[in-house]
């Protein structure tokens, strides 16, 4: 099986600002799919954003992969998660982070981040191409 990569945001911007670390790794590793979390803040910051020249790199950036969207399966997969980050009494992460964790783990894929918070999710993995 082919190992995934799922970006976080954090990651799409190191790269869409030519970090070169993570243009290195993203030229050996090519990440095929982008999570839906990941589109969706994108496409929110570019909004923001008063220069075009962002709004059309970032739209270009987005159009280059597949959009990876939630299934009844991840749905289940946030609540095992959340029910057992509670159990464990490990803290919480905002919900769009814990939505982008359960889809790396229902893939069984690799998160690629550069957030520690991720750190509290059981079972994850996770790379940081800006730090790696």
């Amino acid at each position: 099986m082919t190992r995934e990569w799922l970006l976080d945001t954090n990651i799409a911007i190191a790269f869409l600002e030519g970090h070169d670390r993570v243009r290195r790794r993203f030229s050996t590793r090519s990440p095929d799919l982008l999570p839906y979390i990941t589109v969706a803040e994108l496409l929110f910051g570019a909004e923001k954003s008063t220069r075009i020249a962002t709004r059309t790199r970032v739209a270009e950036f987005v159009s280059s992969f597949r959009v990876l969207s939630p299934t009844e399966t991840t749905c289940r997969q946030y609540a095992v998660t959340l029910a057992r980050m509670e159990a464990e009494k490990s803290g919480r992460i905002p919900s769009n982070d814990l939505w982008l964790a359960c889809l790396a783990l229902e893939r069984e894929a690799v998160l690629v981040t550069d957030d520690h918070h991720f750190d509290k999710v059981p079972g994850l993995r996770k790379e940081n191409w800006l730090r790696s």
